[in-house]
């Protein structure tokens, strides 16, 4: 259903089966259930995608897109008023998602995040933010299933220290160890049961980040993350952190 939920990538049943693995039957029954039960739709082209059978779903997790399309605009804000480039990432399986990111113009980061929207979800800042409310035995369990040689599946105590630091305070801090050298800090958002539905990024340079700069900087994320769960707050994300 994640592969087929973007509307730009429709697929045919033969390319279902291929991309899974299945065989025709299997892909054939699969097809047909989704189908009866509203979920996917068959185009004229013979191409398969998301139905609005799916709708009922997403109106049970309201909330927590009502959180994502606040994020939206704090994110802008903060780009556009503080000058801080910042991402939000949802969780999908092994894998962190980009589904949003704003950078003020001409940053030279501004094409990064774009370039990279995928990643283990248990990598850096972002991935302790996403899995700090996951149990250890789960989180050692992710570190061995990685299939990409970072920090985290090389040293799982890394990983558990990581996620250490966002139960403790709320956020973790850290440079990248990839080529690009980018100070990273995260803070889980959460939605109104308590529960982490997405993760909240600002980077920058190193100046920009310098170490008396910190507890300003961590201030300002948490205050973001907060706002994110109410739409009243909004307009106070710009004045945090001065």
């Amino acid at each position: 259903m994640l592969l087929l939920s973007d509307r730009r990538q429709r697929l045919r049943q033969s390319e279902i089966a291929r991309a899974f693995g299945l065989t025709p039957s299997s892909a054939y029954r699969l097809t047909q259930t989704l189908a009866a039960a509203g979920w996917l739709a068959k185009g004229a082209d013979r191409r398969w995608g998301a139905a609005p059978g799916q709708l009922p779903l997403a109106y049970g997790m309201r909330d927590d897109l009502r959180i994502l399309e606040n994020a939206r605009d704090i994110l802008e804000t903060l780009a556009r008023d503080r000058g801080i480039p910042c991402k939000l990432n949802l969780r999908s399986g092994g894998e962190a998602v980009t589904v949003v990111y704003a950078a003020p113009p001409g940053h030279r980061l501004s094409r990064w995040a774009l370039e990279e929207p995928l990643f283990p979800v248990i990598e850096g800042p972002t991935g302790a933010a996403l899995m700090c409310d996951t149990p250890d035995a789960e989180l050692l369990r992710l570190a061995r299933e990685c299939r990409t040689d970072i920090l985290e599946k090389r040293d799982p105590s890394f990983l558990l220290a990581a996620v250490g630091d966002v139960r403790r305070r709320g956020w973790r801090f850290a440079f990248s160890p990839n080529h690009w050298r980018v100070p990273f800090m995260a803070s889980p958002i959460r939605n109104n049961h308590g529960e982490v539905v997405a993760a909240l990024t600002i980077f920058g340079s190193a100046a920009e980040f310098a170490p008396d700069k910190l507890p300003a900087l961590s201030k300002l994320l948490l205050a973001a993350a907060a706002s994110c769960a109410s739409a009243e707050n909004r307009r106070k994300t710009s004045h945090a952190g001065d």
